[in-house]
């Protein structure tokens, strides 16, 4: 081998090398992004009106495919602050759940979710004004929170509120585990 071909065979060998890392590099990027990543404000106001249209309403099965179930339950049994902790070993604090309010399974427990929220929900129309803000939680890391302008209307009355939506993200899907009002 003289040593042209020595300098070509070195030369190839650093243009893979550097090819790959920059490969690595951008996977992991790319890998962070998604991970950590907001909706945009258009996907932001579909949830935000899904949500209401359910809550309008009362429809307790469209709440339910909005919903990440395992994370609505570890949310409001445990709050914001303690979602991550929780959440990573879900199936252990959802098996606790179950067993603590006699639940046979999972789906029992989203049926009763359901229900409840058909029982609370039916009295009131909402309609969207818009997106208030999009930002990830100060105290979880999984956590996104959207603030958005409604309007509350019954018959006699029409208010003016705030609803925050608190999602994950699950199988890059936004999905709810807790709405505030």
């Amino acid at each position: 081998m003289d040593v042209k071909e020595k300098l070509k065979s070195i030369d190839m060998k650093n243009i893979v090398i550097v090819a790959v890392i920059i490969a690595v590099i951008i996977a992991a990027i790319l890998g962070i992004t998604a991970l950590g990543s907001k909706p945009n404000k258009k996907k932001a106001e579909e949830i935000v009106k899904n949500y209401l249209e359910a809550m309008s309403d009362g429809d307790g099965d469209k709440m339910l495919e909005l919903i990440d179930d395992k994370g609505y339950i570890i949310f409001n049994e445990y709050g914001e602050k303690k979602f991550d902790k929780k959440y990573k070993d879900a199936k252990k604090y959802v098996n606790n759940y179950l067993e603590e309010k006699k639940y046979g399974d999972l789906e029992d427990a989203t049926k009763d979710i359901a229900k409840k929220f058909e029982n609370n929900n039916k009295y009131y129309k909402y309609d969207f004004k818009e997106i208030v803000s999009i930002e990830k939680s100060s105290k979880s890391k999984k956590i996104i929170i959207i603030k958005a302008k409604v309007k509350q209307k019954t018959d006699y009355a029409t208010n003016n509120n705030t609803i925050k939506l608190y999602l994950v993200k699950v199988k890059s899907q936004f999905k709810v585990v807790g709405v505030e009002m």
